[in-house]
């Protein structure tokens, strides 16, 4: 994930932290569990057990965004400024985006590509096309299962190494 370095505990980082809890207490707590894929990097996506339908709740408005979101929009574009977008990665479009169901936040571009930090570096972040399994592209390659895994994801996921 990100690296937000050693931080001092001061009266001003308390104070921050309770106006965030407060900022964010404004979101609707979550009324179904939510899928996970990994521990490196939470589900971007966060499909609800009962659809699809919730996913519009993502928004791109910095209003939305608590403290912790903010200083991780700002992580990410660093991310971007030293070390470029994920060579998969279309530039049309892009921009900053929350999941406020997994307090996720990640670049997204017009084709809906998503980026996330992985150690410092954007890294794009994959979702396969028919069971759905998702992550960077280390961590599909560590959960794979050839036993398991649907043969259209084999594929795809053989064709994604290959890029």
């Amino acid at each position: 994930m990100r690296s937000t370095g050693p931080t001092k505990t001061t009266a001003t980082n308390q104070k921050a932290k309770t106006n965030d809890k407060t900022n964010r207490s404004r979101r609707p707590a979550r009324p179904y569990p939510l899928r996970r894929c990994c521990d490196d990097v939470h589900a971007v996506l966060a499909v609800p057990a009962d659809g699809l339908d919730l996913l519009m709740d993502n928004t791109t408005d910095l209003a939305e965004f608590g403290y912790r979101e903010i200083g991780i929009a700002r992580d990410l574009l660093d991310a971007w400024l030293n070390n470029g977008l994920p060579a998969d990665f279309n530039i049309e479009g892009v921009t900053v985006m929350l999941n406020p169901m997994s307090d996720m936040v990640f670049l997204t571009n017009a084709e809906f590509q998503v980026a996330v930090l992985s150690d410092g570096e954007l890294v794009s972040f994959y979702l396969s096309p028919y069971e759905g399994h998702e992550g960077t592209l280390a961590e599909l390659v560590e959960m794979f299962d050839a036993d398991t895994w649907n043969g259209e994801d084999i594929e795809w996921l053989e064709e994604l190494r290959g890029l």
